[in-house]
């Protein structure tokens, strides 16, 4: 009963439909090709086990190894805390909190691998690679500064950076098509809700005419 009755309102009211749609493609499409571009930018540091110390327990590559293993989603988890962010922000001068600088980096680690990604964003390319590459140099150092010591006290990791961000940068703004297609099916579901409302506006107009017309009508048969 109810797709019915919006078919109908549809089929009666198509301009309107066809036009708030059209807006909504126009709007959709404007506003993402006017958008400001934002950027990301992609490094990579690779966590490894740190040359033995002389004398070192034949077990030495295994246990550091396992330990590594079982770190990594602590490690990732570094990349966005205040240690890290704090050190990013004074080395990068860029004056912002470690929750401004948090919801610009997101870490994550590949399947079976011992490497943290982390994909930083930005205005432009130049600055979403920097904080990358930064994000990920200051990661390594509080890795290997604060994890596992050997018996000399030297560490037993070592970080190798093996993704520069200005290598993997890519544009992540609004792209028009989608924007497009979004602000279409937007006025397609606005211009239908029109229709529903100006079919049951006429439809209670021609409701309340009739039952006017039926009392006129009953009161000339009584006067008669």
């Amino acid at each position: 009963m109810k797709t019915s009755r919006t078919f109908r309102a549809v089929r009666a009211h198509w301009a309107i439909v066809l036009v708030v749609a059209i807006i909504g493609l126009l709007g959709g499409t404007g506003r993402a090709a006017l958008a400001t571009p934002r950027y990301s930018s992609t490094a990579s540091v690779l966590i490894s086990v740190a040359d033995p110390d002389e004398g070192a327990q034949q077990n030495y590559q295994s246990t550091v190894a396992t330990t590594i293993s079982e770190s990594m989603n602590t490690y990732s988890s570094l990349a966005t805390s205040g240690v890290v962010l704090n050190e990013v922000d004074s080395r990068l001068g860029l004056g912002q909190s470690v929750t401004q600088l948090a919801g610009r980096i997101h870490p994550s680690v590949p399947l079976s691998t011992s490497i943290v990604e982390v994909t930083a964003t930005g205005d432009d390319a130049d600055s979403a690679a920097r904080l990358a590459n930064t994000t990920v140099a200051v990661l390594g150092d509080e890795i290997v500064g604060s994890g596992m010591k050997q018996g000399s006290g030297s560490p037993a990791l070592k970080t190798v950076i093996i993704q520069d961000g200005a290598d993997a940068v890519v544009e992540t703004g609004p792209n028009p098509l989608t924007g497009g297609l979004v602000g279409l099916l937007v006025g397609l579901v606005v211009g239908v809700i029109i229709a529903l409302v100006v079919e049951s506006a006429q439809r209670r107009g021609t409701d309340d005419s009739q039952t006017r017309r039926g009392a006129h009508h009953q009161e000339v048969v009584e006067l008669s």
